[in-house]
């Protein structure tokens, strides 16, 4: 229940951002896209959620991702 109140929160804080900047669908675009990969590819879903691996090593594969895509940073 926590983590979806965290989600619920920066969906929000994402959401006001995009609506600032003119994003919006940009922004949708992307993170689709992203939550597509996630699903598709269980690995990496893995290397990026499992607590078995620490946290470093998991934020540096997500960094990674991020930069391959070129997924902006609001």
């Amino acid at each position: 229940m926590k983590n979806l109140a965290v989600a619920r929160r920066y969906a929000k804080a994402l959401l006001l951002i995009s609506k600032e900047d003119g994003q919006t669908d940009a922004y949708r675009k992307e993170l689709s896209g992203f939550a597509d990969l996630m699903e598709q590819e269980n690995a990496l879903n893995q290397a990026i959620t499992n607590p078995l691996y620490d946290t470093k090593s998991r934020r540096n594969v997500l960094q990674a991702i991020l930069d391959r895509l070129g997924i902006s940073r609001p």
